[in-house]
């Protein structure tokens, strides 16, 4: 029985020592980033960007909605496939899927 007591104690100082204090030292860990109401809710157009992180690919139509991930969806006219272009760019904070039912195009944010 004393030799659990021994093993537990090890351990618990091997996990506390593990941390750094602010003496230059970093601890490891996540850190939660908040933003305020009505950045997480503002939806904006903006005219087209560069696509850098894509996502989820939405055809409706002539259309192709293309998300780019956590920032929004990328507008594309496909009606000439050979040379799609990219029209607008709709910002959603925190974007990750989306859906079209009956013109209507659903999108969440987290």
């Amino acid at each position: 029985m004393k030799n659990h007591w021994l093993f537990f104690l090890l351990i618990s100082l091997l996990v506390l020592s593990c941390n750094k204090d602010e003496e230059g030292r970093v601890e490891q860990g996540y850190r939660p980033v908040y933003i305020d109401k009505s950045t997480a809710l503002a939806v904006s157009s903006e005219s087209a960007q560069a696509i850098e992180n894509p996502g989820k690919i939405y055809i409706y139509g002539n259309m192709i909605l293309l998300n780019e991930r956590y920032k929004g969806i990328h507008v594309i006219d496909n009606s000439n496939p050979k040379s799609p272009s990219v029209v607008s760019f709709i910002r959603i904070y925190g974007n990750r899927d989306m859906a079209v039912k009956a013109n209507v195009l659903y999108a969440d944010n987290i």
